[in-house]
């Protein structure tokens, strides 16, 4: 029965989407420069969040998290974290 109108619906798609590309390229990105400034030669505070409490192995799966951050921070060499 809705086949009969999948031209018209189609169409009606179409037209839709041509109505929202102005309105779409009209939206402003914004300046996203506003955000937290960094001294790029002190330590940056990195926080860590892992599922200690989760059940089935749950923690075996956070200290695996765990041993791989250790190991990735341990690879930057001369940064400070």
């Amino acid at each position: 029965m809705f086949a009969v109108f999948q031209f018209a619906r189609k169409r009606i798609q179409t037209l839709l989407f041509l109505a929202a590309l102005p309105v779409l390229a009209a939206c402003d990105v914004g300046n996203f420069s506003g955000g937290p400034s960094l001294n790029t030669n002190r330590p940056v505070p990195v926080a860590l969040l892992v599922p200690t409490s989760a059940p089935d192995g749950g923690l075996a799966l956070a200290q695996s998290f765990e041993n791989a951050a250790r190991l990735a921070a341990a690879d930057l060499g001369t940064v400070a974290i």
